[in-house]
Order: C-alpha cells, then sequence, then structure tokens
C-alpha cells in the first residue's frame, strides 16, 4: 500500500518535471523571438539571428595568488543593417551614478545590475553566436543602447 502511493507520487513528479520543462523550452522559445533596437538606424533584430560580442576586461597580477586572469565585461553587437556596434548597457551614467551613491536609500544601481545578470543568464546563451574579444581589440564606432526599460522575462 505505502510501496504504491510512493510510485503514484513519483509519477506525478515526473509529470509535474515534464511540464515544467515545456514551459521552459517555451520561455526560451520566447525569449529567441524579443528583438532589440540599433539605437543607430532603429532597426530591429531578433535576439536568436543576433552574434552578440562578450567583451573582456583584464585583472592583472597582484601578489602571489591573485589576478592575471580576463572578466567578462559588457555585451555588444554589430546591427547588420548599418553595421554599427551597439553596446547594451544597463547603468546609468557616470553622473547618476555617482548622485546616487550619496544617497544609501537609492538601490536603483543595485537592481539594474540585477537585471544586466538576469540578461546574461538568460538571454546570452540564445543569440546565434558568442564572439568573446577583448575590451582593447573593440571596433571604434558605437552607440550605447540603454537596456533598463528591456523586459526580462
Amino acid at each position: 500500500m505505502i510501496e504504491e502511493k510512493i510510485k503514484q507520487k513519483l509519477e506525478i513528479l515526473a509529470q509535474i518535471e515534464d511540464l515544467e520543462n515545456q514551459v521552459q523550452q517555451q520561455l526560451k522559445d520566447l525569449r529567441k523571438q524579443k528583438t532589440l533596437q540599433c539605437k543607430h538606424c532603429n532597426t530591429h533584430e531578433q535576439i536568436q539571428n543576433i552574434s552578440v560580442i562578450q567583451t573582456l576586461w583584464y585583472t592583472p597580477p597582484s601578489g602571489c595568488i591573485e589576478g592575471g586572469y580576463w572578466n567578462d565585461g559588457e555585451l555588444n553587437y554589430i546591427c547588420t543593417t548599418c553595421n554599427v556596434r551597439n553596446r547594451l548597457l544597463f547603468q546609468r551614467t557616470k553622473k547618476e551614478i555617482e548622485e546616487a551613491s550619496k544617497d544609501f536609500r537609492d538601490w536603483d544601481g543595485y537592481r539594474n545590475k540585477k537585471k544586466e545578470f538576469q540578461f546574461s543568464l538568460l538571454y546570452k546563451p540564445l543569440f546565434k553566436e558568442i564572439i568573446d574579444i577583448k575590451d582593447k581589440d573593440l571596433p571604434g564606432s558605437f552607440v550605447n543602447n540603454d537596456m533598463l526599460d528591456f523586459e526580462v522575462l
């Protein structure tokens, strides 16, 4: 009797897991179809059709065991219509950040950093490809693409 109940509950759990996997796949498919708008020519492109550039910045060695490694920086993409690099930015301007840091009650900086992390975690794997480029090797001209209003599903 107890073994039968356990077996039934395990079957229900397996069904729930299958449903969860289906919902996760549907979410991925929706996220792939979301678009980014080029801030230079206003063209919209689906995430699944964009090659994203992961910038890397270097932490030099310090001491015996610290440093000597590359860190993920911001995400960029080259618009296929106008060939302008779009920096995907989730933070405010330097002046706004300095002003906000004077008031510890301002949590926007924290929320925006969290949104950047969520975007990177959920969307970065959905781009057509990810290209790692060291910050010093990035192409010159760019536009800042403010992502603060991007709705992370």
